[in-house]
């Protein structure tokens, strides 16, 4: 083991402690780990084992976000950059009502 995996071990089992001493209800998302390659993103992936849900929206428009499901509040998140590729599409408006754009198509389809 990695002397930092072995230090965040240790702050993990300090934060463990404090939990299960205190009576106040101390929120948390749970443990976000982020990953920089997509090498890396698979090797924790690998670690972990498990089943993961991938979530994307609007929120995460710099971001791809997997859920661990076998290991609730655990998830990993790397940069879109590193594992996506950017497309940008059109979404037009209508120039035409329906019935006119048939019109059209069928004359110029003639």
């Amino acid at each position: 083991m990695s002397e930092a995996n072995k230090a965040h071990a240790a702050t993990l089992r300090q934060l463990a402690d404090i939990y299960e001493a205190t009576e106040a209800d101390i929120r948390t998302t749970g443990l976000s780990i982020h990953a920089w390659t997509k090498d890396e993103l698979v090797g924790l992936i690998k670690t972990f084992g498990g089943k993961w849900k991938k979530e994307t929206g609007t929120t995460l428009d710099y971001f791809m976000k997997l859920q661990s499901v076998t290991i609730p509040g655990l998830e990993l998140l790397i940069s879109r950059d590193s594992v996506c590729r950017k497309i940008v599409s059109y979404e037009c408006e209508p120039l035409l009502k329906p019935e006119e754009e048939a019109e059209l198509l069928e004359v110029a389809n003639a």
